[in-house]
C-alpha cells in the first residue's frame, strides 16, 4: 500500500484506529446512493461492485459486507462491541493486506471473523479476550472448506496484537498447550493444519478431467464452434439490420427461414438465447482447455482481447488481466499465444457480443439473463458448466465436480505428457514466477504421480543392482554393513523357482532388489557420484553429514561414514585425486586451509584403497601427511 493510502487508512496503534468513536467515522468507500461515504462504523458496507478489480457493472450492481452477529432487535453493548471488533479485523484484511484479495477470499475471511465474534458474544467476552479454547471452538463451527483460510486470518490478528500488545491479547494459549507444537510463532497453535478429517481433500476436487470427458465434450464444443457459431452470428446480423421497434415481430420469420446445424430447432427468442449461450460456453471450454487460465483471467477478458503477435507476422495473441500475483486490485496485463483457429472462435464471440450488447460493453463474455442488452458480463461459470455436462450427456464422464480449475490441471497434464520440455512450457503459459508452483500442478495428477513413482522405483532398482552384485568388493565405511545386510536378505529370502530349473533356489540380484529396494518404503541408494559412490542411509537414521529425518548433505559426505559405499572402479578417480592434492600442497604451510583440505583428501583416498600408498610411498608430501596422522593418533 502507498504512503498516501496508509495516511487515509490508519493502522493499529494510531488514535484513529484504536479509539472506537474515531474508527467508526473513517470513510472507506464512496457512497452508493448519495454523496455520503460508507464509513467503518456502518452496520453494512455497501459499495459498487466496480470498486473491486475491473468488473463492468450497471449502477445498481453493489457488493455488500454484513457484520451482524445477532438477528435480535435492540442488541446489547456486548454484541455491538464484538461487531465493531470484527469490522476492525476485516478492515485490516481489506486495506492492509500485502496484496489484493479476491471477492471470494474476502467473503471467506469475513465468515471466519464472524465465527470468532459469535463465540465472543456467546461466552460473554470481548473479542480480544478470546483464548485458545475459544479459537478451536469457533473453528469447529465453520464448514471444513472455510477452515483453509484460518491461518491467514490468525496471522493478521497476531500482527494487530504485535502493534498494540498492551490492549490486545486475543487467542493467547494457556501454558498447558504450549507443548502442542514446536513452532512458537503462533504460541503453539498449528494453524496450517486446522482441517476437518472427515472432509474430502481439496486436491481431489481439482483433479484433471478424464480423457473421456475431454475427448467427448471437446469434440462437441468444436462442432458447435465450427457449425453453430457462424450461423448464430449471421442470424443476429440479419435480426439487428431490422428496425429496433420491428425486431420482435420479424424474429420468428427470420428464424423459420434458416436450417440450423446439429439438428437444432430455433423458433423463438428463448431458443436463440439458448444457442448463443451454448456457443459462448463452448468457446470458454476450448479456451480454458487450451490455455489453462484461471477463471478470474477468463472472466476479465476484454472485447478486443485478440491481438497480433510481435514474434510471428501471422501469429495471434490473447491479451488479458491476471490477478493472482498482482499487487494491484486492477490486475496486470499479460499475453497468451493462441492459434489462428482459436482466434477465429474468439473473434466470432466478439461479434456476437457486440451485436447484442452494443457500444460501451467492454467484455468478451455476456450474461444471458436476457437476449438483448443485459449489460452484465459473465461472472460465474460453475453452474453453467454443471448444466452443460448434465444436459448434453457428459456428467458421467466428469469423475467429480465440474470445477473450472480442473481445466488448469488438465492443461498441465496434457502439456507434460505430450510436449518435450513440458514443465518449462507450462511455467511460461501459466505465468508462474517459480517452477515449484508449476510442479504442484503437475504432481496434482494421480496418474502422473503413479508413473513417476514407477520411474523412481525402477531407477532405484537400476542403481542398486551393481552395488548388490559387487557387495564383496565395495570399500568405504558402510561396505561391511552393506555386505552383511545382503547376506541376511539372501538367508531369509523365499524364492520360488519352477520345478526342474537348473538354478532352483538360487537367489538372484533381482530377488534381493525386490526385498531391499522396492515399494514406497524400500531402501533407496542416494548416488553421490553416479555409479561409483553411494549412500544408503535411511531417512530416520543419522549420519556424519546430517541428523535423522534429513536427506544426506553431499557437501559433508565422509568416506568413513557407516552408510558410505564406494565401488572398486572408483580407484582410478582416487589415484587422480591424490596426485592432484600433492600438486596443490607443494609450497603450502602446514596448518593452512589448503594444507588441511588436501591432506584430508590424501588420507581419505589412501584409506579407501591402501594399495595406492605403494605408488606414492616415495613422495615426501604423502610421507609427511601420513606421518603427521600417525603422530596425531598416537598423541590422542
Amino acid at each position: 500500500m502507498s504512503d498516501h493510502a496508509a495516511l487515509l487508512y490508519p493502522r493499529p496503534g494510531e488514535p484513529a484506529f484504536d479509539d472506537d468513536a474515531a474508527f467508526e467515522k473513517i470513510p472507506i468507500f464512496p457512497g452508493h446512493q448519495s454523496d455520503v461515504p460508507v464509513r467503518a462504523g456502518d452496520r453494512e458496507w455497501t459499495l459498487p461492485l466496480a470498486w473491486h478489480r475491473e468488473y463492468e457493472t450497471r449502477p445498481l450492481s453493489y457488493l455488500t459486507f454484513k457484520f451482524n452477529l445477532s438477528n435480535k432487535r435492540g442488541q446489547d453493548e456486548a454484541v455491538r462491541s464484538a461487531e465493531l471488533c470484527v469490522k476492525r479485523c476485516f478492515y485490516l484484511i481489506v486495506f492492509h493486506s500485502r496484496r489484493p484479495l479476491s471477492l471470494t477470499t474476502l467473503r471467506g475471511r469475513l465468515k471466519i471473523l464472524k465465527s470468532f465474534g459469535k463465540r465472543a458474544v456467546k461466552e460473554g467476552k470481548a473479542l480480544a479476550e478470546l483464548d485458545y479454547a475459544d479459537l478451536l471452538a469457533a473453528i469447529g463451527c465453520l464448514p471444513w472448506k472455510d477452515r483453509q483460510a484460518v491461518a491467514s486470518v490468525y496471522h493478521q490478528l497476531r500482527l494487530w496484537r504485535a502493534a498494540t500488545p498492551k490492549t490486545y491479547s486475543m487467542f493467547v494459549p494457556p501454558p498447558s498447550v504450549e507443548s502442542l507444537c514446536d513452532d512458537d510463532s503462533y504460541n503453539g497453535l498449528d494453524t496450517e493444519n486446522v482441517r476437518d478429517d472427515e472432509g474430502e481433500p481439496l486436491s481431489r476436487t481439482y483433479q484433471p478431467f478424464s480423457d473421456a470427458f475431454v475427448t467427448a465434450a471437446g469434440e462437441f464444443c468444436l462442432s458447435v464452434l465450427d457449425e453453430l457459431q457462424p450461423a448464430v452470428v449471421t442470424c443476429l446480423r440479419e435480426v439487428m439490420s431490422v428496425q429496433e421497434e420491428d425486431r420482435i415481430e420479424a424474429l420468428p420469420g427470420i428464424l423459420a427461414g434458416r436450417k440450423w446445424p446439429l439438428e437444432l430447432e430455433v423458433t423463438g427468442e428463448q431458443q436463440l438465447r439458448g444457442v448463443g449461450h451454448l456457443c459462448q460456453l463452448a468457446c470458454i471450454f476450448i479456451l480454458s482447455l487450451v490455455l489453462g487460465p484461471r477463471w478470474s483471467e477468463v472472466s476479465a477478458l476484454p472485447l478486443d482481447a485478440v491481438k497480433g503477435s510481435n514474434i510471428k507476422p501471422d501469429g495471434r495473441t490473447l491479451w488479458g488481466l491476471t490477478f493472482k500475483l498482482s499487487q494491484s486490485s486492477g490486475g496486470e496485463w499479460r499475453d497468451w499465444p493462441i492459434s489462428k483457429r482459436l482466434a477465429d472462435y474468439l473473434n466470432a464471440q466478439r461479434d456476437y457480443v457486440q451485436l447484442l450488447e452494443g457500444e460501451g460493453f467492454r467484455y468478451l463474455w455476456r450474461n444471458h439473463s436476457s437476449i438483448w442488452g443485459s449489460g452484465q458480463p459473465l461472472r460465474q461459470i460453475h453452474t453453467p458448466l454443471v448444466k452443460f455436462a448434465d444436459k448434453y450427456g457428459f456428467a458421467e464422464l466428469t469423475d467429480g465436480n465440474v470445477h473450472h480449475h480442473r481445466f488448469r490441471k488438465t492443461t498441465a497434464r496434457l502439456i507434460v505428457i505430450a510436449l518435450h520440455g513440458g514443465p518449462m512450457v507450462l511455467r511460461r503459459l501459466f505465468g508462474h514466477e517459480h517452477l515449484a508452483m508449476t510442479l504442484r500442478y503437475i504432481l496434482a495428477n494421480e496418474s502422473i504421480l503413479i508413473e513417476l513413482r514407477e520411474i523412481a522405483e525402477e531407477e532405484h532398482r537400476r542403481a542398486a543392482a551393481p552395488f548388490i552384485e559387487k557387495k564383496d568388493k565395495l570399500v568405504g565405511g558402510g561396505a561391511k554393513g552393506w555386505a552383511a545386510g545382503i547376506e541376511a536378505v539372501v538367508a531369509l529370502a523365499d524364492v520360488f523357482v519352477p520345478d526342474g530349473a537348473r538354478d532352483q533356489g538360487k537367489v538372484t540380484t533381482d530377488d534381493i532388489i525386490d526385498v531391499v529396494a522396492s515399494g514406497p518404503d524400500g531402501l533407496s541408494l542416494k548416488q553421490i557420484i553416479p555409479g561409483l559412490v553411494a549412500c544408503f542411509k535411511p531417512r530416520d537414521e543419522p549420519g556424519l553429514c546430517c541428523k535423522h529425518n534429513e536427506q544426506p548433505n553431499v557437501s559433508k559426505c565422509q568416506a568413513e561414514c557407516m552408510w558410505h559405499l564406494v565401488m572398486p572402479e572408483y580407484r582410478e578417480a582416487a589415484r587422480a585425486s591424490v596426485a592432484s592434492s600433492i600438486v596443490h600442497l607443494r609450497g603450502k604451510d602446514v596448518g593452512s586451509p589448503h594444507w588441511v583440505h588436501y591432506s584430508h583428501v590424501i588420507r581419505e583416498k589412501l584409506a579407501l584403497f591402501p594399495d595406492l600408498a605403494a605408488e606414492f610411498v616415495n613422495d615426501p608430501i604423502v610421507v609427511d601427511v601420513l606421518n603427521r596422522e600417525e603422530v596425531h593418533h598416537a598423541a590422542g
